[in-house]
């Protein structure tokens, strides 16, 4: 029997100086358990750094040894070169595997041997997940670049990969929506990019609500069969340049055009949203994301800041795992009036919504169990679609009702 070898490990043994050492290094304290990154890119820790912001560790939470190590190796190499490639063993698991599933290779192809998993994307990504003795996730992207360009593909997305990675490991399920919660009770807010998710979320902490994530919830199925859902927190993006935007997210919604004003209040067709299939990580442009001070923000009110928090808002936010009643899908379109139109949404559109909306790099190895926790989602809650009008706000009340109804 050949001896069990870790593809990542393989890699970069039969390609010395392919990648350079792991010279960089990051600490964070999660709900979940603390995380610890390495990486031989510095733009990638401190890319972990501002979106792990609220989990630096502290005298509150403070950072024991890791739960879960991640190590990022970006590898280099000349174009022609035959790039990113499985060692055989793994190779002849890939190839049965195509043949078993009659698939070509799907975002990541799946493989499992010996207790070690790996996802592969042929030529350019190679993820590694061993449990024992540490859960330890090894990382190698690369592609054909010089040297001189090493650090110029997308720390973002690499992020991104590494927070649904993490989420993975602890078993959990993952949807690009916001959750807050309201006393013991949450609400979920889906919609695409740009729908306003931030925006409604911030309206809804400033209005009493506790904001869980802006961006990411997680659903957890594994707590004595009752459904939970929480979130990873990290700093909003928003559309802003007021010194205190909590008071001015009016100014944040975006002027509708003039085709929406008057479809805004009807239906979508077919009693659908618009909302875009995500396979992968989100991939946002770099430009929306100018540093806060930048000349480029004062010039173009419509790109995106981070914002930080007030550390109150994250106290109440840690550890926080509340039941979901009410499950919101924000239509893209919005009007110029201050009312907001809050209608029942039938299931079966929900469930794609968000099935489109589920963050996952593992293709269709938890396809059915994705589904079967969104299934389990949709049964606890009550689903409305959104319009949003410009009375910001009213929201909270308007959304606090909807979750009483659900209790009665």
């Amino acid at each position: 029997m050949e001896a069990m070898v870790d593809p990542v490990l393989e890699w970069l043994k039969s390609h010395p100086g392919a990648a350079p050492p792991l010279e960089h290094h990051a600490r964070f304290e999660l709900d979940k358990g603390s995380l610890a990154i390495h990486s031989n890119r510095a733009d990638i820790v401190a890319e972990a750094q501002e979106q792990f912001h609220h989990y630096a560790p502290t005298n509150n939470h403070p950072c024991e040894s890791p739960g879960l190590t991640i190590d990022v190796h970006h590898a280099y190499f000349a174009k022609g070169e035959e790039g990113i490639v499985l060692d055989p063993y793994w190779q002849r698991l890939a190839d049965g595997r195509r043949r078993n599933d009659g698939l070509e290779c799907p975002v990541f192809q799946h493989l499992t041997a010996g207790g070690l998993e790996c996802f592969w994307r042929a030529s350019d990504a190679l993820l590694s997940y061993a449990t024992t003795p540490q859960p330890h996730i090894r990382i190698l992207i690369g592609e054909p670049c010089t040297h001189e360009d090493f650090e110029s593909h997308d720390a973002e997305s690499i992020v991104d990969l590494i927070k649904i990675l993490y989420v993975r490991s602890h078993g959990l399920f993952c949807i690009h929506a916001a959750a807050l919660a309201l006393n013991e009770y949450g609400v979920v807010i889906t919609g695409s990019s740009g729908a306003g998710k931030s925006t409604t979320a911030l309206a809804l902490l400033r209005g009493g609500f506790d904001l869980l994530s802006d961006e990411l919830t997680l659903i957890d199925t594994s707590q004595d069969g009752v459904l939970r859902i929480s979130g990873l927190l990290v700093p909003p993006r928003i559309v802003d340049q007021f010194q205190t935007p909590l008071d001015n997210l009016e100014g944040t919604l975006r002027t509708a055009d003039p085709l929406e004003k008057n479809a805004a209040m009807d239906d979508p067709p077919n009693g659908t949203l618009r909302i875009g299939v995500r396979l992968a990580p989100p991939q946002r442009a770099r430009e929306r994301r100018p540093p806060l001070d930048s000349a480029v923000q004062a010039s173009d009110p419509s790109l995106k800041r981070l914002l930080t928090l007030d550390p109150s808002f994250v106290q109440t936010s840690r550890r926080r795992a509340v039941r979901p009643k009410t499950i919101i899908a924000l239509d893209p379109r919005k009007h110029d009036g201050p009312e907001h139109r809050l209608v029942p949404f039938e299931a079966q559109h929900m469930f794609v919504a968000l099935m489109t909306q589920v963050l996952d790099v593992t293709g269709l190895s938890r396809r059915e169990a994705q589904a079967d926790a969104l299934i389990g989602l949709l049964n606890e809650c009550r689903l409305y679609r959104l319009v949003l009008g410009r009375d910001l706000a009213a929201l909270p009340a308007l959304i606090a009702s909807c979750m009483e109804a659900g209790n009665s």
